[in-house]
């Protein structure tokens, strides 16, 4: 059964697509969140939060792009499990920002102690990402 490849340069190029347009509009909502005070003293802490698990995946996205390897083919279904891992981990980021009032509300349990606690899942998706982000980049 032969494999199929794409290029490179547009397999980084949906990937890269993906992850933009999806920070782009979670920084929106947190920057909305943060001026409509949800997270009165402790706006750091929520920032910290979303940075601290989308900074390093992004900076090996840009990495592997400043690296010129443009030529090269990638694995498709390889590509495609990235993908997966990528919108599972975006699924997790969002409904663990927008379902944090309702921990409040029916749980008693603080917005961001939430969110930390869903940190833990999304460090675990994390993982993955590097793995086959690792993948995608050193063949």
């Amino acid at each position: 059964m032969k494999t199929k490849n794409v290029s490179f340069k547009s397999a980084m190029s949906s990937f890269n697509l993906l992850w933009c347009l999806c920070i782009i509009a979670f920084a929106g909502l947190l920057s909305l969140a943060t001026i409509r005070g949800r997270y009165a003293g402790k706006e750091l802490e929520v920032w910290g939060w979303f940075l601290i698990r989308t900074v390093p995946i992004l900076s090996l996205i840009l990495g592997s792009l400043l690296a010129g390897t443009s030529y090269r083919k990638i694995n498709l279904t390889l590509l495609k499990w990235t993908h997966f891992v990528s919108i599972l981990f975006f699924v997790v980021l969002f409904a663990s920002f927008l379902a944090s009032p309702l921990a409040w509300e029916y749980g008693e349990i603080p917005p961001i102690k939430f969110m930390y606690y869903c940190g833990y899942l999304l460090n675990f998706l994390t993982c993955f990402l590097f793995l086959f982000l690792g993948a995608l980049i050193a063949k």
